[in-house]
């Protein structure tokens, strides 16, 4: 499993967090957390890191 910060960085920037929730299975206030900035991206867990640089993978988002 690969975590690219960078990448989840820029999906919270251009995708609502309800989206990518939904489209994760990811719960919704774990996404609105880490893309407010009220949990830290580094302290998020491996596969949640994974998950959210896959779901960017695939969306195909211009960094």
């Amino acid at each position: 499993m690969k975590v690219d910060t960078e990448k989840i960085k820029v999906l919270f920037e251009k995708e609502n967090p309800y989206r990518i929730a939904k489209d994760t299975g990811l719960a919704v206030s774990v996404v609105q957390r880490l893309a407010k900035g009220e949990r830290k991206l580094e302290n998020a867990s491996i596969r949640v890191g994974a998950i959210l640089t896959e779901y960017a993978n695939n969306r195909r988002l211009k960094y």
